[in-house]
């Protein structure tokens, strides 16, 4: 999941994506019925589009700790943040994925978004 936003500093509002690790799961007999479970792990990209931070790992950690997530998954997790960061950020230049790139054209208004 990517969420575009704004972080306003005093020149100009200083844009960052925001991506959650997370499974899209169906549910029921209606395939427009998705359930969006969040895994944990984020993964904050800065506005040059080549820095990142990875963030909640302790999220993450307490998670594979109590059960809520189990090693089949923890394992599978780790294998798609490292994807993602080896297709996407790595080398530069390859990020947002193509599904996405249309939203960078759209107008903001941070006066709508909520804090």
């Amino acid at each position: 999941m990517f969420a575009h936003r704004p972080w306003p500093d005093e020149i100009r509002p200083y844009m960052e994506w925001f991506v959650h690790l997370a499974d899209i799961l169906g549910r029921g007999q209606d395939p427009e019925v998705l359930e969006v479970v969040d895994r944990e792990i984020d993964i904050i990209i800065e506005q040059d589009l080549q820095t990142y931070r990875i963030i909640d790992l302790e999220d993450f950690g307490n998670a594979l700790a109590d059960g809520r997530i189990s090693t089949q998954d923890a394992d599978r997790l780790l294998k798609a943040t490292q994807t993602f960061l080896d297709d996407y950020l790595h080398g530069g230049g390859k990020f947002p994925p193509e599904i996405v790139k249309e939203w960078l054209d759209v107008p903001l208004r941070p006066e709508r978004m909520e804090p």
